[in-house]
């Protein structure tokens, strides 16, 4: 268990309610959310206080070369705060008067049990994201391994999402002016799903940006995407036509009655990468980004 005293910003770690001061080292705990459904996304707390928090991340490891991240997860307790038995904590020196004959005293302490990773997440790993952070700036990241440590704690090892990569720069100046706020509307929900959303919505975005840029650039707004890829072909515009119809079929096994009939995978994070490379590509080719050829 992990015990917080908001007042002094101190930690404690023990079981049943019996603790040690984690000190001179402070964990590195941040705010978690577990993300399965895009609704979720509206769960992340808005602020940065740890008492408030439902879920917590316990950061054990982090390489910065391959953004992996190993650590514990702690759920807050139902009843808050809790009365822990503690000895002094060796950054209050006042607390040593206050000490019983056997060494310790009760404090109240915001308090986290370890959380059974394996139980509530291991089976539908594939399809779940851990958000780390607040609403005003969050990280997404995807588990990757669950093992059980001597403690009994579930040890688990996350990864920065694939598909955080930013579209290329949109140059407003080089879309026709009668499409640029829709365009430019696009662009933003696209890259709002991409650092928010689960596989499906982001290949979703995607699909809705292409049908829109090719749909100007063809000069048939209206048209489906997988016609604006014939239609590309048909004027040897092969890349064009090539990433649309990726697109498509990413799209198509989105859809859950595509998933039974053709027994397909369910999307993952390395298919909503693949549709953004594909919409950036597109973007690119059209000459509406800053890095155009």
């Amino acid at each position: 268990m992990i015990g917080i005293d908001d007042r002094a910003k101190l930690y404690y770690e023990g079981s049943g309610f019996f603790g040690w001061a984690l000190w001179p080292t402070q964990p590195f705990l941040s705010i978690a959310t577990v993300a399965r459904v895009d609704s979720d996304y509206e769960k992340i707390p808005d602020r940065t206080d740890l008492g408030c928090a439902k879920l917590l991340f316990r950061e054990d490891y982090f390489d910065p070369v391959t953004r992996v991240r190993r650590g514990r997860f702690y759920a807050r307790n139902e009843s808050q705060p809790s009365n822990w038995s503690v000895p002094p904590h060796p950054a209050l020196s006042d607390e040593q008067r206050q000490a019983g004959r056997d060494g310790r005293l009760q404090k109240s302490l915001n308090s986290f049990h370890d959380w059974p990773a394996r139980m509530e997440i291991s089976a539908r790993a594939q399809h779940t994201t851990i958000v780390l952070g607040v609403k005003q700036a969050a990280t997404l990241w995807r588990v990757i391994a669950i093992e059980q440590i001597s403690t009994g704690e579930d040890l688990v090892s996350l990864k920065s999402r694939s598909n955080m990569g930013v579209l290329p720069e949109l140059l407003e100046e080089k879309v026709p002016p009668a499409h640029k706020r829709g365009i430019s509307e696009s662009v933003d929900r696209l890259v709002d799903t991409a650092y928010r959303g689960g596989p499906e919505a982001v290949i979703d975005r995607c699909r809705d940006l292409a049908a829109a840029t090719l749909g100007v650039d063809l000069g048939r707004p209206a048209k489906d995407l997988s016609d604006l890829a014939n239609l590309a072909a048909k004027q040897n515009r092969l890349l064009l036509s090539s990433a649309a119809r990726i697109l498509c079929l990413l799209h198509s096994r989105a859809k859950p009655s595509v998933q039974f009939q053709r027994s397909v995978l369910h999307p993952t994070e390395e298919d909503a990468a693949l549709a953004l490379e594909c919409t950036a590509s597109i973007l690119r080719e059209l000459g509406w980004t800053a890095h155009s050829r």
